[in-house]
């Protein structure tokens, strides 16, 4: 996959958005609230990601350890 998008090309989030809420009484850990700051740079990075997970699950096949069908729905998810 050809990497043509330029970083300030690629699609930014908007405004913050938690994940965390409904249910959860109390906010995330001070760890994980540090880890998520990193997701505007993560938006840059998930094609890249996906890419990766496809060629895994074209690995898996190829092993049998997946059958077409099950491919097909993961590359096409």
């Amino acid at each position: 996959m050809p990497d043509q998008a330029s970083p300030d090309q690629t699609p930014a989030p908007a405004a913050h958005v938690s994940l965390w809420g409904g249910r959860f009484a109390g906010g995330p850990s001070e760890a994980l609230a540090a880890l998520s700051l990193s997701t505007h740079f993560d938006w840059r990075l998930a094609r890249h990601d996906l890419a990766g997970s496809c060629a895994h699950a074209r690995v898996l096949h190829g092993a049998g350890l997946l059958t077409a069908a099950e491919l097909d729905g993961m590359l096409l998810a």
